[in-house]
Parts: C-alpha cells; structure tokens; sequence
C-alpha cells in the first residue's frame, strides 16, 4: 500500500519539527477496526529527526494524510513519552 505520512516529532528540550513522507510502500493493515498494532510494527520507524536527540524525551504523532486505502486516511497515532 501506498500512503503519505505526515511525523510530528517533538522533544522536551523544545525543539519540533514535521516531516512529510510522500508515496510511502508499507504493508496493508489486516485489521481496519484497530490499526494500532499494525502502525506500532509499521510506522514508527518514520519517527524520529536524525538530529542526535536520542537521549531526549520525544512525543511522535504519525498522521496518515493520504493512502491508497481511504479508510486510513486521517489515522493517528502517537508515540513516545
């Protein structure tokens, strides 16, 4: 499946920034009804800035903005502290 993710990566020294992930190939969820174990294994490796905070606290929200599925559109879900 194809989708565009949207990462909010936010940290406790402050620091925030959005990455937007076009066109991405990640596996189809076999459950619709509760995505969340799917997203865990799947799209949390989105997560994250590469800036060297790995020793920072962070909150990561991972939106679904478009997707070859409709129904997945506007899924969220959050990661972190």
């Amino acid at each position: 499946m194809k989708a565009t993710l949207s990462v909010d990566n936010t940290y406790a020294d402050g620091y925030q920034q959005t990455i937007v992930y076009n066109d991405v190939e990640i596996p189809t969820p076999t459950d619709l009804t509760d995505p969340d174990y799917w997203a865990s294994d799947h799209l949390y490796e989105y997560t994250g800035t590469g800036t060297g905070r790995e020793n920072v606290d962070a909150v990561y929200t991972v939106t679904i903005v478009a997707a070859d599925i409709p129904e997945l559109v506007g899924y969220e879900i959050e990661f972190g502290i």
